[in-house]
């Protein structure tokens, strides 16, 4: 699997974005950890307009999103 990865970016402390390609098809997974209920407003304000940046990157493929709550 290492193999196929061709970009890691840490979008924050909180988010990383994998890029990896499967024969033709890529494909871009975003893993982010939400901050805790008893974090700061600014730093759940921070964080949700990152991941919002994040998912509006346009790309060809539908998004998959997986969440741990």
């Amino acid at each position: 699997l290492c193999h196929q990865v061709t970009e890691v970016r840490r979008k924050s402390d909180r988010i990383v974005v994998v890029m990896m390609v499967y024969g033709k098809q890529g494909t871009r997974v975003v893993s982010c950890y939400a901050p805790q209920a008893c974090c700061g407003e600014e730093e759940k304000d921070r964080f949700s307009d990152d991941v919002t940046q994040e998912l509006a990157v346009k790309t060809k493929r539908i998004p998959i999103v997986a969440l741990r709550l």
